[in-house]
């Protein structure tokens, strides 16, 4: 008796034991490595309705003399499910398991029909066959006399194929321990076979098994990632060096800019575009380039940015941006094509303009960081989708910036300042001055600042490794500048040296020591 029970648990374990089904994905029928599909979550519902697989699913199923051992019986189903954000579109499925009826036209004929998409080997022979002659062997197969078709059903939302099985597996099969099939989702008939849902994240995979009488005879397994999404690009620049990519300079003013081009042009760092899809293409007329910020003091001709040759170029200038479609700086219908999961893929250039300086310019460069915004723009595939580079293009300014605050032009402070870095000009470093004069006002109020001078040169130079001593009474004459006695007033200071010091000296009448904080953009506040 002990002996027939343990038996009958032998049986029962070989029958409900893990599945020997094996699988693996590749890219196509020649068997090249396989990469997941990406496409964007940027992607229009509509379009993503209407998605293809580039994938061939290779499974090898095993069957035995032992009838409870097998992992594919009779009138059983193959079983391919989707998990996670995704579904079978009917229509493909339809066209993929269904076939027109051929023959050789010899007589008796000979059945030529043939299903593209599925493939048959028997015995690790790798003699593929997708005749329906060798894939009945496997498949219950109807004939209305015009179209052959693999018996199957779709459910559970459209996320469940299950694959009939013959009624009664041919003797080739029924004990064959490797009997592989090829499903090929890139063929024809099952392109745009799969509907994926826009804005969503997950990945999808597919679970793949074998089942009979409401059992698995091979247990699902799970194949790795088929799709996912993500973003549908990115946009990477050179990185900057040494904190600038030009410097606008006190001396002409901040008229002028140094930059590392050997004619001073602005030179935008390279940017490459990366299209993060594997299959889809995003065209040039659907990007738009823009780069933000001011624009005072560079080139630009009949609303437009201006080239080294003074011509219009194709970017449009207003209201702080420089903009255009991609399409217009590439003259072509061009495209960023999918990566095709390339593991060389290194991206492409995008096209930049130059930002001119003209030699006559008389308008002060401020010191800015350019943005550079990338967009697609609403079309049919994919909905709007912008990313930025917040400092695409840096302009600092050179010499030493500091200010402070007095009571006014008849103010007895005293202003030192001094170069150490022993490299000035013979004739000495420029100074400029802009000075703000605010109305009078009682504590716990305000008064509102009016611009008495901006940014004028003093006719004192400083000297290369000496000092300058200034009071506001002294500058105020020298620019000829009137003030209102006893109003608080700012001087800001913009020397030509990038190495000194300074010092203030303030007091009342009354002697009382005035300090000042400031949050301007300056080195340090006395």
């Amino acid at each position: 008796m002990l002996k027939k029970t343990l038996l009958a648990l032998a049986v029962a374990s070989v029958a409900t034991s893990a599945s020997a089904m094996t699988l693996d994905v590749d890219k196509n029928i020649a068997g090249d490595a396989f990469s997941v599909n990406v496409l964007a979550s940027q992607t229009k519902q509509s379009v993503l309705d209407k998605t293809s697989l580039e994938a061939v699913l290779n499974v090898k199923f095993v069957n035995s003399a032992v009838a409870d051992a097998d992992e594919l019986r009779n009138a059983g189903e193959i079983i391919l499910q989707l998990d996670g954000d995704a579904q079978f579109n009917e229509t493909q499925i339809a066209d993929w398991l269904t076939s027109p009826v051929t023959d050789d036209g010899a007589i008796p004929p000979v059945d030529t029909t043939a299903f593209p998409g599925i493939a048959l080997d028997l015995a690790g022979a790798g003699t593929y066959s997708s005749d329906r002659a060798d894939l009945a062997k496997v498949f219950k197969i109807t004939d209305d006399g015009t179209n052959a078709t693999i018996s199957y059903t779709l459910d559970e939302g459209n996320k469940r194929l299950s694959l009939r099985l013959a009624d009664t597996l041919d003797v080739s099969v029924a004990n064959e321990a490797d009997i592989d099939l090829r499903f090929d989702f890139f063929d024809n008939q099952m392109k745009q076979g799969f509907k994926l849902i826009s804005g969503t994240t997950s990945q999808v995979k597919m679970n793949i098994g074998a089942l009979e009488n409401a059992s698995y005879t091979a247990d699902p397994q799970s194949t790795v990632a088929l799709f996912k999404t993500d973003n549908l690009f990115k946009v990477e620049q050179t990185a900057l060096a040494n904190g600038k990519d030009a410097t606008a300079l006190v001396s002409s003013t901040y008229t002028q800019w140094e930059t590392a081009d050997a004619d001073n042009y602005g030179i935008i760092r390279g940017v490459k575009f990366f299209n993060n899809t594997t299959k889809q293409n995003i065209q040039h007329k659907h990007v738009k380039l823009s780069l933000v910020g001011d624009f005072s003091g560079i080139a630009t001709k009949n609303g437009k940015l201006a080239d080294e040759n003074g011509v219009a170029t194709v970017w449009s200038v207003a209201d702080g941006k420089a903009t255009v479609t991609y399409s217009a700086v590439t003259t072509d219908s061009g495209l960023f094509a999918g990566n095709d999961n390339d593991p060389v893929y290194a991206g492409e250039a995008i096209t930049l303009p130059k930002l001119i300086i003209d030699e006559a310019n008389t308008v002060s460069i401020p010191a800015q960081k350019f943005a550079l915004q990338v967009e697609t723009v609403d079309n049919a595939t994919f909905v709007p989708y912008v990313q930025n580079i917040g400092d695409a293009f840096v302009v600092v300014r050179d010499g030493m910036k500091f200010d402070t605050v007095t009571t006014g032009t008849s103010s007895s402070n005293v202003i030192y300042i001094r170069d150490v870095s022993k490299t000035l000009p013979a004739d000495g470093g420029k100074i400029f001055v802009t000075i703000t004069e605010y109305d009078a006002h009682d504590l716990e109020n305000g008064g509102k600042g009016t611009d008495l001078v901006t940014r004028a040169e003093l006719p004192v130079r400083l000297p290369s490794n000496g000092a300058v001593t200034l009071t506001p009474a002294g500058i105020a004459a020298a620019l000829g500048v009137e003030s209102t006695p006893a109003r608080q007033a700012r001087f800001y200071f913009e020397v030509e040296t990038n190495e000194g010091e300074a010092a203030v000296k303030k007091q009342t009448a009354e002697g009382v020591d005035i300090q000042t904080g400031s949050i301007a953009t300056v080195d340090f506040t006395l």
